[in-house]
């Protein structure tokens, strides 16, 4: 059957197709990945632990020396930025959004 789309709509449609197929196939690794985890008795989510918690975990990671904290952003494929000096509030803040 000949629908007569341009080649923009064309196009347009083929993408749609094939980020609902992408989607659908990183859900299905999350999925497998989960699975997995389970099968190796690791957790598959973070429960019961507070933001305070994650933090002092932080501060001995190596984002953290002499009481500064950097971290590495991809900011593009392929590039990165390295960040220093990111206020408490903002990490701690961040943290209670992941745990959300």
């Amino acid at each position: 059957e000949n629908f007569d789309f341009s080649d923009k709509q064309a196009q347009a449609i083929l993408e749609m197709q094939l980020q609902k197929l992408t989607g659908l196939e990183i859900h299905k690794l999350e999925e497998e990945f989960k699975e997995l985890l389970k099968k190796i008795g690791l957790p598959t989510a973070i429960e019961k632990v507070s933001p305070a918690a994650i933090l002092k975990f932080l501060e001995h990671d190596k984002k953290f020396k002499g009481g500064k904290n950097r971290f590495v952003l991809t900011s593009d494929i392929g590039h990165v930025q390295v960040i220093s000096g990111v206020p408490l509030e903002v990490i701690q803040q961040s943290i209670r959004n992941c745990l959300a």
